[in-house]
C-alpha cells in the first residue's frame, strides 16, 4: 500500500483505502435517482415561469445552504463541457447559471486528479467560496479495479477535498513564518507556492495548532523513498511514507494524501514533522487544526464518477482503457468515503451521486461514447442543483 504507517498508531489516519471488500459495502454516493433528479432539474429551471401575468409563478423554496455569487469548478473533458452542442449545455454552466453564480472553469481535458490538485492548491481559498468537481472519471478508467491505484486516488482527494473546504485563514502553509524548520529545506517540487521539502535525515518542521483533530497535507513522488514520523505534544504518532505507487497517464510524478490525527484534547497542540529517511525526499505542504473553525466556511460539491457502455469502457488504449463498472463501483465507494468523513470533521463536502442520474446506454452519452450528450449534461447538473437546493 503506499503512504504506510505506524500500524500500532490507533490515534492517527492517513486515510487509506483498505481493502476491495471495505469500499464495497457502499458502492455509490446517496443521492437522487434519475427521475426525482430530473424532476428538479425542470423545477429549478422554470423557477419564475407561470401562467397568467407577472408575478404569477410558482417560485421555489430558497436554499438551505448560502450559495453565494461565485463558485470555481474542476475536472476533466467533461467539465469543460467536451460532448455538450454549445457551451450554455455544458453541465457546469448549467448549474452556475441556475444559482446566478459567477463561473470560473478551471477544468482541462484529460486531466487526472493529480494533475488537478496544482490547479487546487493555487486557490487562495474564501470563506464564501463554492467549488464543485466531477470526480474519478479519467482514474478510473487508468487505473481500473487496481486496489494501489484507487488507494492512491483516494488519499489524494481527501488532501483536495479538505484543502478547498478550509479558508484560507483555517490553514498553515509549510512557507508560513509561523513555521519553524531545523535542518535543510527548499521549496517543494510539487507545490513550491506552499510546500517545502527535505531529503536530510533528522530536519524537522514544527508548527502549533488548535483543535482535537489535525490534518497535515504531505505529498508523495512516484517512485520515491522518503519518510517522515510525526509527534504531537512529543507524543509519537506514527510513521508515513513519501512514495506513490501509482502516477497518472500524464507522468506528473506527485500526489498529495491527508493525515488526520485524531483523539486528541481540545485545545492548542505542537506538532512536529521529522525527517526519517536518509537518502530521498519528503514533502510537507500544509496543516490544520480543527477547532474551533470560523463559522463561515465554504461548500465544495463532489460528484461522484459516471459509467460507461462496454463500448466506452473499450476506448482510450493504451492508458484509459481498464475500466468497468465494478471499478466505478469502488471509486464511488472511496469519493462517498472522503466526503462523509470530511462532513464528520465539520467540513461542507457534499458528495453528490451524479452517477445515479447517468445511463450511458442511453442518448445521455453523445456519439463519441466517451463524453455526455446535453441530456446527459443536463442529469448531472440536475443531480448537483438538486443537492445544493435541498
Amino acid at each position: 500500500m503506499p503512504f504506510p504507517r505506524n500500524a500500532s498508531d490507533a490515534g492517527s489516519s492517513p486515510l487509506l483505502l483498505e481493502s476491495p471488500d471495505s469500499t464495497q459495502r457502499n458502492s455509490v454516493c446517496q443521492g437522487w435517482n434519475i427521475a426525482r433528479a430530473l424532476s428538479a432539474f425542470l423545477l429549478l429551471s422554470c423557477l419564475g415561469c407561470g401562467g397568467g401575468g407577472g408575478g404569477g409563478g410558482t417560485t421555489a423554496a430558497g436554499p438551505a445552504r448560502n450559495l453565494g455569487t461565485r463558485a470555481t469548478c474542476f475536472g476533466d473533458s467533461i467539465t469543460v463541457g467536451v460532448g455538450a452542442t454549445d457551451n450554455q449545455s455544458a453541465y457546469a454552466n448549467v448549474i452556475a447559471r441556475r444559482n446566478g453564480w459567477t463561473l470560473t472553469n478551471r477544468a482541462q481535458s484529460g486531466m487526472e486528479l493529480a494533475d488537478q490538485v496544482p490547479l487546487m492548491y493555487s486557490e487562495s481559498v474564501a470563506a464564501d467560496a463554492n467549488y464543485f468537481t466531477l470526480a474519478g472519471f479519467n482514474d478510473m478508467r487508468q487505473f481500473g479495479t487496481d486496489n494501489e491505484g484507487i488507494s492512491t486516488y483516494r488519499n489524494g482527494l481527501f488532501a483536495a477535498m479538505a484543502w478547498l473546504a478550509l479558508p484560507e485563514a483555517a490553514k498553515t502553509r509549510a512557507t508560513a513564518d509561523n513555521v519553524a524548520y531545523t535542518g535543510l529545506w527548499d521549496p517543494s517540487p510539487a507545490y513550491a507556492a506552499l510546500g517545502k521539502s527535505s531529503a536530510q535525515q533528522g530536519a524537522t518542521a514544527a508548527f502549533s495548532v488548535d483543535g482535537s483533530v489535525i490534518y497535515v497535507g504531505a505529498a508523495a513522488r512516484f517512485g520515491g523513498s522518503g519518510a517522515f514520523s510525526l509527534a504531537v505534544d512529543n507524543v509519537d504518532r506514527g510513521t508515513w511514507s513519501a512514495n506513490a505507487s501509482r502516477a497518472p497517464a500524464s507522468g506528473f510524478p506527485y500526489v498529495p494524501f491527508l493525515i488526520r490525527l485524531t483523539g486528541l484534547s481540545p485545545g492548542r497542540h505542537t506538532v512536529v514533522l521529522t525527517v526519517t529517511s536518509a537518502a530521498d525526499n519528503v514533502f510537507f505542504d500544509w496543516a490544520a487544526g480543527l477547532g474551533p473553525l470560523p463559522e463561515a466556511r465554504p461548500f465544495v460539491y463532489v460528484g461522484n464518477t459516471l459509467r460507461m457502455s462496454a463500448a466506452g469502457y473499450a476506448l482510450g488504449s493504451p492508458d484509459w482503457n481498464r475500466g468497468s463498472d465494478a471499478a466505478v463501483a469502488l471509486f464511488n465507494a472511496a469519493i462517498r468515503d472522503v466526503c462523509d468523513t470530511l462532513a464528520a470533521d465539520g467540513m461542507n463536502v457534499l458528495c453528490v451521486d451524479a452517477s445515479a442520474a447517468y445511463d450511458p446506454d442511453t442518448a445521455d452519452a453523445s456519439p463519441d461514447r466517451v463524453h455526455p450528450s446535453d441530456q446527459g449534461m443536463a442529469k448531472i447538473a440536475a443531480a448537483f442543483i438538486a443537492a445544493m437546493w435541498r
